[in-house]
Order: structure tokens, then C-alpha cells, then sequence
């Protein structure tokens, strides 16, 4: 047997409370689209969907302040890799002579 809902009455409860469609479609398992057609039925507005979750503040784009320490550490980790991506890898074994015999 289905259960019987009052959708009415909570529409009208959560409307006055001035909750969100996608809050009042969470409590009551139903899509937004059904909760904004049944408060137009009910002769509501639907309430505008609330702001954003993120933060409402102005990011800065601004570069980070690296201390000259860091920033040195970092320019000869970039240099010792540049090197050693240039040079050919280790072989294991022996000169790449040897490795080339075996092939």
C-alpha cells in the first residue's frame, strides 16, 4: 500500500520558512522540477535557489611571496634535472657497449 504524503502542507511550511527548492526536494525525496510544479500549483512562488556554496570573496591572483632560500633550492633542483634528463640513463651492468652486444 502506498503511503499518502501531505506535500501540501510541508510545501506551504518550507515555503514560509523560505527554504530552497533543492533544499525542499532533499527533505522530501522529490526532483526540483515536481517541488517547483506542485508550489505553483499550491499558487507559491518558487524561492530563488540560494547563493553559491564557495566563498563569496574576491580571489587574488597575485603571485605567492617565495622566500629567496626556497626560490635558489628550487632553480638547482630545475638545473640538476635538466642535466640529468640530457644525459643518457645509467645502464646497468657496464658500458653501453656491453648492453648493446647482448641485444
Amino acid at each position: 500500500m502506498a503511503r499518502h504524503i501531505d506535500y501540501e502542507t510541508q510545501l506551504r511550511d518550507f515555503h514560509a520558512q523560505r527554504f530552497s527548492l533543492r533544499t525542499m526536494a532533499r527533505i522530501l525525496h522529490l526532483s526540483t522540477s515536481t517541488v517547483a510544479r506542485r508550489l505553483s500549483q499550491l499558487g507559491l512562488a518558487a524561492p530563488a535557489d540560494s547563493p553559491p556554496r564557495g566563498s563569496t570573496k574576491q580571489r587574488s591572483h597575485g603571485h605567492l611571496e617565495i622566500p629567496e632560500k626556497v626560490l635558489n633550492d628550487l632553480h638547482e633542483l630545475v638545473d640538476w634535472w635538466r642535466d640529468r634528463r640530457g644525459s643518457p640513463p645509467p645502464v646497468p651492468g657496464g658500458q653501453p657497449q656491453d648492453r648493446a652486444r647482448h641485444l
